[in-house]
C-alpha cells in the first residue's frame, strides 16, 4: 500500500500542496508531473491509497455510436507527484489480454464523469461528440465492429448510427449504413484535418490490451482514410463505413501499448505505403486495404464495387500490412487546434459576473494527482472520483447580494412570462391576502371531476422579503453556511452509467425515503436558518389548510379523509441547492409514508414551476401529448425569492407530478413534510424519525406568525380590520399587536411618538384600502416608505379618490 504525504502551502487566494516526493513524469504514460492550479487544490496530508475495487457494469453502452494571484508553473507550490503513487490500482477484468504499459492520462469510472469534465466529449448516448459540423471525440465501447482494430498508433472502426435491435436484443446494421451526421463529420475531419480524441471503453471487444478503466482516453488523432466496405449482417451483405485514423505525435509512446512489447506497430511517414489503383469501370481510385487484394470502393458509382474478381469470403477479409503500417504526417491547418486531454480548472469568480454557481462551476474536472475525470457532487468543492486518491479542489463560491437577487426577479417579472391554468383545474379563490402574502388557491380534480387536492401559492412583496430574518436574511444566511448540500444518484446508482441529480441536496429530521437517497441530520444539529424556514412554512402550511377548508362550498367539499382540516406539524425538510441551469425534473411527493401536506420556500432566483396529470392519469388537459406520451401542463407559474407553496391532500401525487426549473444565478427550495413513523418499515427508522424530527427548544424563538403587508393583514388575527389588532414587527419574525390609536390627529406630528401615531393612522387607512396598498407595495421603494409616512397620510383622501376608486 502506497502513501501520499503533502505539505500545505498557503499563498494569497490560492491553496496548494508541494509532495515531499517528486518526479518528472511522462504525460502520455501516465498524469503530467506539472499542472497549474486555478482553484485550491486540497490533499489530506498523510493519507493512505487503498486498493481499487473493481467498478465494472453490465449495464451496455449504447456507443460507436479576480483578483486573486494565479500560481506560476515555476512555483514551488505546484503539485508535482510521483506518477506511480498517483495512478490507482486497475479494476478487475476477466480477461487474459496483456496489461499496458502505461496508464491513460485521463480517464473515468461513469460515462458522466467523462462527459461533464471534457469538453471534448460531451454525448451522453452517441459514440461521436460534434458541434458544429465538427467532431471532437469518439467513444469506441461495447458496439464495436468484426473488424475494427486499436492499434498503438492506428484506429480503424465504423461510422456510428443505423444500428437496429435483433430478436437476441443486441444492437445491429440490417440495411446498408446511410448518410448521416457522423457521416458527414468524419468527411469533414478528412477534408479538413480536423483533430480528435479516441475514448477506449473497457467493453470493447477489438482492443489487443486489457483497458485499465470503463473510459481511459486513447490520445489525439487525425482522420487519414473513410471508405465503405461491405460487411456478413443478419439479413446478408451490407455495405458500412468505415474510417482509419492515426496519432497525431507518433513520436511519443502510447501508453496501450502492450507491457510485453512496447514497441509494436509503430512505423514513421514513409517507411510502408499502401499501393492505390485507378478502377477502369467507374474512374475513381482506391487504395488496396485488403490482404486479399484490390478492389473499387466506390459503392455510389460503380456496378463493380468491392469486386475482387474471384470469390472471397467477405467474413474471412483482413486488412493488409501496408495498409495498417502506413503512416502520415499530421497538417496543421489555420484551423486546426490541438485540444488539451487535460483541461483548466475554472477560474476563480470574481464577484461581479460570476458568482461560483454558474455553469462552469457545476461541470467535472479532470483530478490533477490521477487523472481521474470527477463530478461536482458537493455544492463546497470537487472531489476526485477515485476511492484512492486524496485530491481536492475548494470551489469558491461567493455570496451573491441581495440587490442582485431581487433585480433579477424583477427582470424576470418584466420579461412577461404569463402563467398558465388549464380550465381542468378549477380556480376557487384568487388574489386574497393571508398572513401579508398575496394568495391563489387552486383545487385539482382526479378524473371524475372530484377535488382531491388544492395547490396554495403565497407570493412574498419586496416588505416581506426585507424584514428582520425574512427571505432576504435568510438567503443571505444559506450562502454562508456550508450545508453538506450534494448531488445523489438519480438512475442506474453504482453503473457506469449512472446519473446524478442536477440539484444539490441535504436532508434535516426524519428520514426522506424518495426516488434519491438522501442523508438526514437531525433538527437539533440544523442551522438556525433551517429551523427559521420550517417555522415559517408550518405557519404557511396552516393557513394554507384553514383557507382551503373554508372556500369549499357544500357540493364540493371532498371530506376530510381526501383533504384533512387539521394540519400535522412538519418533521422533515429537504433543502435544495441549484445552480445556474440546474433543475429537478417531473415526480411526485406520493410515498406512502408521507402526510397530506407538502410546503415549499423558494429563495434566491426565480425559477418556473409547473404540475401536469402522471401519464396513467385519466385526466385530460388541453394542448398535444409529447412524443413520450407526457401530457401538458395544466398549471405553470412563476416563483420568485419569498413565495411559499403548499400542496394538500392525500390523493394529489397519485394523479399529478410536479417539476421545477430555477431561472437564475443561484436558488436555494427548502421543502418540509410530515413523515409517519409507523409507516416505516425499519424499527430504527421509526425511531430516529421521532428522535430527529423533533424541533430543538431554540427553535421557539423563530417561532412564525405572518407578516404585515402594506395592507396590514393577518390571518393569524381574526379582527384584521381592526386598528387595535394591526400587527407590526417588534424583533425577528415575531408579530405583535400594537395599541389602539386614539382620534387621528389633524396634522402630522414630528416627535417619535407622532410618528408612531401616524403609522397607525396609515396602517388603518390602508387596511379599508387595499388597492392602494398594493399600489405601494409594488411602486413605492421602501427605503423611502418611513420618510413619507406623515406625507401619504395627509394625502389619504385624495389618494382614495384616485386609487381606491376600483377595488378591484
Amino acid at each position: 500500500m502506497s502513501t501520499i504525504t503533502s505539505e500545505t502551502i498557503r499563498t494569497p487566494g490560492i491553496t496548494t500542496m508541494t509532495p515531499k516526493r517528486a518526479r518528472e513524469a511522462d504525460p502520455d504514460l501516465g498524469i503530467a508531473s506539472r499542472t497549474r492550479s486555478r482553484f485550491s487544490a486540497v490533499m489530506s496530508s498523510s493519507t493512505p491509497v487503498p486498493a481499487m475495487m473493481p467498478v465494472i457494469s453490465d449495464e451496455p453502452d449504447m456507443d460507436h455510436d479576480d483578483d486573486y494571484e494565479l500560481v506560476d508553473e515555476d512555483d514551488e507550490s505546484i503539485i508535482v507527484i510521483d506518477a506511480d503513487e498517483a495512478v490507482p490500482q486497475t479494476p478487475l477484468v476477466n480477461s487474459a489480454k496483456p496489461v499496458t504499459v502505461g496508464y491513460p492520462p485521463v480517464w473515468a469510472y461513469k460515462r458522466q464523469s467523462l462527459c461533464s469534465a471534457l469538453p471534448y466529449f460531451d454525448a451522453y448516448q452517441s459514440g461521436m461528440y460534434h458541434k458544429y459540423g465538427k467532431p471532437h471525440g469518439i467513444l469506441i465501447d461495447q458496439a464495436a465492429s468484426k473488424r475494427d482494430l486499436m492499434l498503438e498508433q492506428v484506429v480503424i472502426t465504423t461510422v456510428g448510427g443505423g444500428r437496429d435491435l435483433d430478436e437476441a436484443g443486441n444492437r445491429v446494421r440490417l440495411v446498408d449504413q446511410r448518410e448521416s451526421n457522423s457521416l458527414q463529420c468524419i468527411r469533414a475531419a478528412l477534408d479538413h484535418h480536423y483533430p480528435l480524441v479516441i475514448i477506449a471503453g473497457i467493453e470493447n471487444p477489438t482492443t489487443r490490451v486489457k483497458v485499465p478503466f470503463p473510459y481511459s482516453i486513447l490520445g489525439i488523432f487525425h482522420v487519414t482514410d473513410l471508405w465503405q466496405e461491405t460487411v456478413l449482417a443478419p439479413t446478408g451483405q451490407i455495405a458500412q463505413w468505415v474510417f482509419r485514423l492515426e496519432k497525431v505525435d507518433l513520436n511519443r509512446p502510447s501508453w496501450w501499448a502492450p507491457a510485453n512489447d512496447p514497441t509494436a506497430n509503430t512505423y514513421v511517414p514513409g517507411q510502408y505505403v499502401a499501393s492505390i489503383k485507378q478502377c477502369a469501370t467507374c474512374g475513381e481510385a482506391s487504395k488496396q486495404i485488403f490482404s486479399a487484394g484490390w478492389a473499387c470502393l466506390n459503392k455510389k458509382a460503380c456496378r463493380d464495387y468491392f469486386n475482387f474478381g474471384f470469390l472471397v469470403d467477405v467474413d474471412a477479409l483482413t486488412y493488409s500490412n501496408d495498409f495498417l503500417c502506413e503512416r502520415t504526417a499530421f497538417t496543421h491547418t489555420a484551423d486546426t487546434q490541438l485540444p488539451a486531454l487535460v483541461p483548466e480548472l475554472p477560474l476563480s469568480p470574481n464577484g461581479v459576473d460570476t458568482f461560483g454557481t454558474e455553469k462552469e462551476y457545476f461541470n467535472g474536472i479532470v483530478c490533477r494527482l490521477c487523472g481521474c475525470c470527477s463530478r461536482r457532487k458537493s455544492w463546497a468543492r470537487w472531489v476526485c472520483e477515485n476511492p484512492g486518491c486524496a485530491f481536492k479542489c475548494e470551489g469558491k463560491i461567493l455570496p451573491i447580494p441581495t440587490e442582485i437577487i431581487h433585480r433579477e426577479n424583477a427582470d424576470f417579472r418584466a420579461s412577461r412570462r404569463r402563467s398558465l391554468v388549464d380550465p381542468v383545474v378549477k380556480i376557487k379563490m384568487h388574489g386574497r391576502d393571508v398572513g401579508g402574502f398575496s394568495t391563489d388557491i387552486y383545487y385539482l380534480p382526479n378524473d371524475a371531476g372530484k377535488i382531491i387536492g388544492s395547490l396554495t401559492i403565497m407570493r412574498a412583496n419586496e416588505v416581506i422579503c426585507a424584514r428582520p430574518g425574512g427571505p432576504d436574511d435568510m438567503f443571505t444566511a444559506l450562502q454562508g453556511e456550508d450545508l453538506h448540500l450534494e448531488r445523489n444518484p438519480a438512475l442506474r446508482a453504482g453503473g457506469k452509467r449512472e446519473i446524478l441529480t442536477k440539484h444539490f441536496a441535504k436532508n434535516w429530521g426524519a428520514k426522506y425515503k424518495f426516488g434519491v437517497t438522501v442523508a438526514s441530520t437531525g433538527f437539533e444539529e440544523a442551522p438556525d436558518t433551517i429551523l427559521r424556514a420550517t417555522q415559517r412554512l408550518r405557519w404557511a402550511g396552516e393557513r394554507a389548510i384553514e383557507k382551503t377548508v373554508e372556500s369549499f362550498d357544500e357540493n364540493e367539499d371532498p371530506g376530510r379523509d381526501v383533504l384533512p382540516s387539521e394540519f400535522i406539524q412538519f418533521n422533515e425538510m429537504l433543502s435544495i441547492g441549484y445552480f445556474r441551469d440546474g433543475k429537478i425534473s417531473y415526480h411526485d411527493d406520493g410515498e406512502k409514508e408521507l402526510g397530506p401536506t407538502v410546503a415549499t420556500l423558494s429563495l434566491g432566483s426565480p425559477s418556473v414551476m409547473s404540475i401536469r396529470p402522471k401519464n396513467r392519469s385519466g385526466i385530460q388537459p388541453r394542448g398535444n401529448v409529447s412524443s413520450r406520451r407526457e401530457k401538458p401542463a395544466v398549471i405553470r407559474f412563476n416563483l420568485y425569492h419569498g413565495d411559499m407553496v403548499v400542496m394538500h391532500g392525500t390523493q394529489i401525487h397519485r394523479f399529478y407530478e410536479h417539476q421545477v426549473i430555477p431561472q437564475g444565478k443561484r436558488r436555494y427550495a427548502l421543502t418540509c413534510r410530515y413523515i409517519r413513523p409507523e409507516l416505516m418499515q425499519d424499527e430504527a427508522d421509526r425511531v430516529a424519525a421521532v428522535q430527529k424530527g423533533r424541533m430543538p427548544r431554540r427553535a421557539e424563538i423563530f417561532a412564525y406568525h405572518g407578516d404585515m403587508s402594506t395592507s396590514g393583514i393577518t390571518t393569524s388575527v381574526p379582527s384584521a380590520m381592526s386598528i387595535a389588532s394591526a400587527p407590526v414587527m417588534s424583533s425577528g419574525n415575531i408579530m405583535q399587536p400594537i395599541p389602539a390609536p386614539t382620534s387621528p390627529p389633524t396634522q402630522a406630528t414630528n416627535t417619535a411618538q407622532g410618528n408612531a401615531q401616524d403609522f397607525i393612522n396609515l396602517t388603518a387607512w390602508f387596511n379599508d384600502n387595499p388597492a392602494a396598498a398594493n399600489y405601494f407595495a409594488q411602486n413605492m421603494p421602501r427605503n423611502f416608505i418611513p420618510i413619507l409616512i406623515a406625507l401619504l397620510y395627509r394625502l389619504s383622501n385624495p389618494l382614495q379618490n384616485f386609487i381606491g376608486g376600483n377595488q378591484d
